[in-house]
């Protein structure tokens, strides 16, 4: 998917300064960023929720993909030179806590790569607002970031899956 060579394209320009080192995807769906983070030589360890998926992930893929139980029994005391959020703080019922909770796991050096929804997609409503605006000859347009505020509660990490945060 197109969102998938956006996040490809920035880790190509960053990966080659942590060659070696350890990188912690966080939410690591079917561990595609890990197989590509793994492929240009890192060490990548990825957390999901729920260990039923991990399990099946972990046989599909021969990653390390832990549940957050898991993730923390292992790996309580490590440290990570890269910690990738893709595409999931946008369903987070916290998201400021949870990349607080997250910290403990890097160092001073840590990269923090965050990758989110892109507000330029195609989007009616924000193609209806645009032209509007160019009707009413205004300059510009002002709306709300959408993904962030306009969710469905089936879209929302419960707390309880969101163990580590």
């Amino acid at each position: 998917s197109t969102n998938q060579k956006y996040q490809l394209d920035f880790f190509e320009k960053a990966v080659s300064l942590f060659e070696g080192k350890k990188m912690l995807d966080y939410a690591c769906g079917n561990g595609y960023y890990m197989a590509y983070a793994k492929k240009k030589g890192l060490h990548p360890v990825g957390i999901e929720y729920s260990k039923d998926f991990t399990r099946l992930l972990r046989k599909k893929t021969k990653l390390e993909i832990y549940s957050f139980n898991e993730f923390e029994e292992k790996y309580s005391n490590e440290k990570f030179d890269i910690i990738h959020f893709g595409h999931v703080l946008e369903h987070h019922p916290d998201p400021f806590r949870c990349l607080n909770k997250m910290k403990k796991y890097g160092h001073k050096n840590t990269l923090y790569i965050i990758d989110g929804p892109l507000e330029n997609n195609i989007c009616l409503s924000r193609l209806i607002l645009n032209i509007g605006s160019k009707l009413k000859r205004r300059k510009y347009n002002e709306y709300q970031p959408q993904h962030l505020r306009e969710v469905s509660s089936s879209q929302i990490l419960p707390e309880s899956v969101c163990q580590v945060c």
